[in-house]
């Protein structure tokens, strides 16, 4: 099974001494059950319950030990499977991850907790496992019309639930879809709720028509789950007390049945039915794993496959940030060659470009254009996060292919509209600008805001204006060759509004980055080289400055 593999993985030696372990708990536990039959037919009873006393002490005491150590085996490798797939939503395409924004989240906590409950089954269901072939080694050893009648009574058992096991995978399917809607509408309560709580008619609207049917279809499907995995427990004591009771009334007429034979039949189902449970509930978190695997791999994050290129690969590829070092200060940094990409928007297919664009080093340009002319898709074509359908892009003198689109967009740095505020610094810490980070709080007047000597924001109630100072600061920090602003000071006052034209983008052009400002201040369009007007997806008209 991949996911056992996957959780296994270079640790099958370890896995395989705890297994031997369960199986020793498992002959363990068959004997001590021989034991208590020969108790029950000899008069040293006292010997004999030591030796059961000892026989099951010892089974149950492996068994803990097996199970603990396969349990802490199995959370650390859940530990760094659950980094594995944030670290695959990294290296994603950036258009999948927006596209599936809000699955990621729900399905890196709740479906790793359903891989975590699967794993933690498994010990116990293979002890269990071992245990029953332990039983059924003994008993074809007593008797083989008893082995053969409780081996027909267990398959009875199992084909009853597998039969059943098909709807738990479709039902466990239905709920995690009714779970996800429910994280998508709480997720936008929580993002829209100043608005909801404003307009009491929306927000009643909103919880009866967004968050209740979701909510509603979830306690459904956990009802029947519920309903399922409780016949799929119950069932197998049925049958075997049906069983028992066939045998109780048809005894005198089975030759080989006495009355000695019973009793260790009956014993051997008491010992019996705990692990069968065990068993039939782990073939159940079987169906709920699998669902849970393949909302993981919907996302493209396939369990046990490496995505596009390892950290080897990418450092030996890694692109200069300096590349075009040698250029001249108004040498092509950035070339766009009939660049295009489409999306769909209101049922129809929105297409920006082609554009053919040059982007100069130590630049400031501005790109300019009414809601929906195609700015941001333009910004994220610019800074690598969509790849192009057509055309290419060129940085420095380097066409930038697959294997190079991660070292490309690292050469940027941004804030978009919705950037959102990180409250650790500490990745800055080898930044060659840390050292002027005193005096950029303080000309950014956030000197409350964030704990210079740890790297660390101190409050996260902020205001719009704030945090975008923050991030603006973050990105100044990075010290990255090229720079996009989309729209930073559409949320500042007029005071850091002109501060951020007059000062610190001059700055920054001083220090040769390449800035790239999507902004509607005409006011303050004498700081660009150049400003291109986009309308319609492609580039309108571009003037030129200086």
């Amino acid at each position: 099974m991949e996911v056992i593999y996957v959780l296994i993985g270079d640790r099958w030696r370890r896995f395989t001494w705890l297994l031997l372990a369960g199986g020793v708990s498992a002959i363990l536990y068959a004997y001590g059950i021989k034991v208590v039959h020969d108790t029950l037919t000899t008069e040293n009873n006292v010997e004999n319950i030591i030796s059961v006393v000892l026989l099951i002490t010892v089974s149950v005491v492996l068994s803990v030990f097996s199970g603990q150590h396969m349990n802490r085996l199995f959370e650390e490798k859940i530990d760094v499977l659950r980094i594995d797939l944030s670290r695959k939503v990294m290296r994603s395409s950036f258009e999948t991850i927006e596209r599936k924004a809000t699955k990621i989240a729900p399905i890196l906590t709740a479906e790793v907790n359903t891989l975590t409950g699967f794993v933690k089954l498994l010990p116990e269901a293979i002890i269990s496992s071992l245990k029953i072939f332990g039983i059924l080694m003994y008993m074809l050893w007593l008797s083989w019309q008893i082995s053969l009648f409780i081996v027909l009574l267990l398959g009875v058992i199992l084909a009853i639930n597998f039969s059943v096991l098909g709807r738990v995978h479709r039902e466990e399917r239905k709920a995690k879809d009714f779970n996800l809607g429910i994280y998508a509408t709480i997720q936008g309560m929580v993002t829209g709720i100043k608005e909801l709580v404003l307009n009491k008619k929306h927000h009643d609207s909103y919880i009866d028509r967004a968050i209740a049917p979701k909510s509603n279809g979830y306690a459904r499907q956990n009802i029947i789950l519920n309903n399922i995995n409780l016949f799929l427990i119950k069932s197998p004591e049925w049958i075997a007390i049906m069983a028992i009771a066939g045998l109780v009334m048809f005894a005198e007429n089975i030759s080989w049945f006495s009355q000695d034979e019973f009793i260790k039949f009956f014993t051997l189902m008491l010992f019996l039915l705990p692990s069968m449970i065990v068993l039939i509930s782990f073939f159940s978190g079987v169906k709920r794993m699998k669902v849970a695997v393949e909302k993981i791999n919907e996302l493209g994050l396939e369990l046990g496959k490496k995505t596009g290129y390892n950290e080897e690969e990418i450092e030996s590829l890694s692109l200069s940030e300096e590349s075009g070092g040698s250029l001249k200060k108004k040498g092509c940094l950035i070339e766009l060659e009939k660049v295009a990409y489409s999306y769909q928007s209101n049922k129809r297919v929105f297409t920006v470009g082609p554009i053919s664009l040059k982007i100069f080093k130590n630049e400031v340009l501005f790109v300019t254009g009414g809601n929906g002319s195609g700015k941001t898709t333009f910004s994220k074509l610019l800074t690598g996060l969509y790849t192009p359908e057509k055309g290419q892009i060129i940085f420095g003198s380097q066409l930038i292919t697959p294997a190079l689109a991660s070292s490309y967009r690292n050469v940027h740095s941004a804030i978009f509209a919705d950037s959102y505020v990180f409250d650790d610094f500490t990745y800055l810490k080898d930044s060659p600008m840390w050292v002027y980070a005193k005096e950029l709080i303080q000309m950014l007047e956030l000197e409350d805001k964030i704990l210079l000597d740890q790297m660390m924001l101190s409050d996260v109630n902020l205001s719009f204006g704030q945090r975008g100072r923050l991030n603006l600061l973050r990105t100044i920090l990075e010290d990255k060759p090229v720079m996009l602003f989309d729209e930073w000071a559409a949320n500042q006052d007029p005071y850091f509004k002109k501060k951020y034209y007059r000062k610190i983008i001059p700055e920054l052009r001083k220090k040769g980055k390449t800035i790239i400002i999507i902004s509607h201040d005409r006011n303050y369009y004498d700081v660009a080289d150049r400003i291109i007007e986009f309308s319609e997806g492609k580039v309108f008209s571009i003037t030129i400055n200086k």
